[in-house]
């Protein structure tokens, strides 16, 4: 890398594990060296990767605070509603006064009329597509959900954030340094308000779970919030109570 890029490690501390660092003619090369590295058997359903076995994680970020900020800086022209998008918020909500309803009216909709299709050429694996383009398509990735139940949502009054996610087969990292590259998904969030005093996680990609369940791969997943003014929060994600957090097969012979 150019030696005057300032980089943050976080390297396990293993006797295998040796790191170097040296200066070539203006480069600076981190050399990072394993040897004789026992393996990780797979297991289903067992604790991502990263809790498991020793990792390397290298970013030019050191905090959540600044991956949301330059993340918000990047979206942020993406989440501009035209008019078709203030006509169909309004819409699907009129009549409504209690933001719960018009939460999942708006959530409805998203999940209803647009179908998951991940079109991620260039910088569109990172930053969604405009929300005005996606609701003319019908179709759209994580973030293009995402970003639509946001802008809808806030075209009726009501604040929402985008959070990305690392989902839960993954494992969790620690949370510094930070990253975009931890993260594979993205939902929406509503912040505690009357009628919803826990605030609410919305995965417009849960084609069969109701606006209250999140599925089982967000469930405890590391994320960040990243609010509308760049701010980011690190959190993990609720799991669904036991009661509501079932499946059941029955099957005739």
């Amino acid at each position: 890398a150019p030696s005057g890029r300032t980089f943050h490690f976080r390297a396990p501390a293993l006797r295998w594990l040796s790191r170097a660092e040296r200066d070539e003619a203006g480069t600076r090369v981190y050399d990072f060296h394993a040897r004789d590295v026992a393996p990780v058997a797979p297991e289903d359903n067992a604790p991502g990767l990263t809790e498991r076995a020793a990792y390397l994680h290298v970013s030019t970020y050191r905090t959540g605070e600044e991956v949301a900020r330059w993340y918000w800086g990047l979206v942020a022209e993406q989440l501009r509603a035209d008019d078709r998008v203030r006509e169909i918020a309004q819409r699907v909500t009129r009549g409504m006064t209690a933001p719960r309803d018009k939460v999942r009216a708006i959530y409805n909709w998203v999940i209803q009329n647009t179908r998951y299709a991940a079109l991620e050429f260039g910088i569109h694996g990172f930053k969604p597509y405009r929300v005005a383009d996606v609701c003319q398509r019908g179709f759209g990735d994580c973030k293009d959900k995402a970003s639509t139940i946001v802008t809808m949502l806030r075209e009726v009054g009501i604040d929402a954030s985008l959070v990305l996610v690392r989902t839960r087969n993954n494992g969790d990292v620690d949370p510094t340094p930070a990253s975009l590259a931890v993260f594979a998904h993205a939902i929406a969030y509503v912040p505690p308000m009357p009628g919803i005093p826990d605030g609410i996680f919305l995965d417009g990609t849960a084609q069969n779970s109701a606006m209250d369940e999140l599925p089982s791969m967000d469930q405890g997943a590391m994320a960040l919030v990243v609010s509308q003014r760049g701010e980011g929060r690190l959190v993990h994600l609720p799991f669904v109570s036991a009661k509501n957090n079932r499946g059941a097969l029955r099957t005739e012979l």
